[in-house]
């Protein structure tokens, strides 16, 4: 599975636990689009990555910002784009941490649900 099929199927264990730890079900799916984004990206890069709507990335963005997670650059002069990158910090290792164990928690499920409806 490619990064991108990854990141458009998003689980619900992967929402729920973006939405209870950062009051947002979108943080964790933006976060780990950003980790996989190149030195520089703009929030409409990260919408069309994520399949998440531009008004919520842009809003998450501010966010991060204002924490230190992500940096606006300076304007470039032949582009209208705000670019950020993303500050070193241990917080882009526990996303992935985060996002690897929902997914997996999210599989187990699954297979255990699938398992139950077959006879044997």
């Amino acid at each position: 599975m490619g990064y991108n099929e990854i990141m458009v199927s998003s689980t619900d264990c992967e929402q729920t636990w973006s939405k209870t730890l950062f009051g947002n079900r979108f943080m964790l799916r933006l976060a780990e689009g950003i980790m996989d984004s190149t030195e520089e990206f703009t929030g409409t890069q990260l919408a069309s990555l994520t399949q998440i709507p531009g008004s919520t990335v842009h809003r998450l963005l501010v966010d991060l910002t204002v924490v230190g997670l992500v940096s606006r650059q300076p304007v470039k002069p032949d582009s209208r784009a705000q670019y950020f990158t993303r500050s070193a910090h241990p917080f882009w290792e526990a996303v992935a941490e985060l996002t690897r164990t929902a997914r997996e928690k999210e599989r187990r499920s699954r297979t255990l649900t699938t398992g139950m409806g077959r006879k044997g």
